[in-house]
């Protein structure tokens, strides 16, 4: 609104300092390029970085404006709209940004500060998808650090080379993970919603909601359906706790079908693949379990646990061959 009225009127709170891939989504359908005006602690925020990386392969093209003393849009825009017009107008492309806020902290180039630079700025090279773009900034980062392009380059092949033996170890920040049960049970609910309200409370749906978003408000649903003779989205969303009503207003944002058959289809294929990736991290949580046992040697709970390994292994085949 203090944009708005500021003059700045092609604006949208994102409310946080992470794109989402639904928001995302949507903001393509407008726009090939968006400008974050954040709060300061965008570079060091993980979630703002994958934000970032989800926009980029989505195709959306990202520059950050640099606010200032102001902590957020609303200050500087009832502050000094002048000001907040020429931070936008001077907006720095996100790598730049995120590569000149990793050299700022670290005044001083010395050796233990450049081990700190590089841990910070590695992660941020290795995210950009473009391979032109991505040589473009190693080169600047290594001019920055004073060394060889082969420096910045063999510590990039460490940080993939580490990523990929933590995703096939398991080890990963599960963070991604939940991301995506959580995305996955949100298309579930979308198309029920669709479908028909009350096939999300057939026992083998209604158990797919884990998440604590989705399955409060399947919860919520279930609760609404026992009182109500239809399914009324509006006042079904007023029954809603407040935190909750952003996940059911994200559920109607999504492609709108009109063959029925169709969002069956895709409902059918959603459930799929969430069972499948649940599947997939009872695996390697079993296979952990596995190597423990055969350490401590106890013969009987390890066949037990293999029993239980082997039929998830038959359930993945089924459902990858579906």
């Amino acid at each position: 609104i203090s944009s708005w009225q500021a003059g700045v009127d092609n604006v949208v709170a994102i409310k946080g300092s992470a794109l989402t891939e639904d928001q995302v989504k949507l903001v393509v359908r407008l726009a090939d390029q968006a400008i974050l005006a954040l709060d300061s602690d965008i570079a060091g925020n993980m979630a703002a970085r994958r934000g970032i990386e989800v926009a980029e392969g989505l195709g959306l093209g990202l520059k950050v404006a640099n606010l200032g003393k102001y902590k957020d849009p609303d200050e500087a825009a009832r502050s000094d709209s002048s000001f907040y017009k020429s931070a936008l107008e001077k907006a720095l492309d996100v790598w730049d940004f995120l590569i000149n806020s990793t050299f700022a902290k670290h005044p001083n180039l010395e050796g233990r500060e450049k081990a700190l630079i590089s841990k910070e700025v590695v992660p941020v090279l290795a995210g950009i998808s473009d391979e032109i773009v991505r040589a473009h900034y190693t080169k600047v980062v290594a001019e920055k650090l004073d060394v060889p392009v082969n420096a910045v380059l063999a510590e990039m092949e460490k940080s993939v080379v580490k990523k990929d033996v933590q995703k096939e170890s398991g080890d990963e920040n599960r963070e991604p993970v939940q991301d995506r049960e959580s995305l996955l049970e949100k298309e579930i609910f979308s198309l029920g919603l669709r479908l028909s309200p009350k096939s999300l409370l057939k026992k083998d749906t209604y158990e797919l909601f884990k998440t604590p978003l989705w399955g409060k408000i399947v919860h919520y649903l279930k609760d609404y359906l026992g009182q109500a003779k239809k399914f009324d989205l509006a006042v079904f969303a007023k029954s809603l706790p407040k935190e909750l009503l952003d996940g059911l207003v994200l559920s109607t944002m999504v492609d709108d079908y009109s063959d029925e058959d169709k969002v069956a289809k895709e409902m059918a294929v959603a459930i799929k693949a969430l069972k499948l990736l649940r599947i997939k991290k009872l695996e390697i949580e079993t296979e952990k379990r596995l190597t423990s046992l055969e350490k401590t040697g106890d013969k009987s709970m390890l066949r037990k646990v293999n029993e239980e390994f082997k039929k998830l292994s038959v359930e993945r085949a089924l459902l990858e061959e579906e």
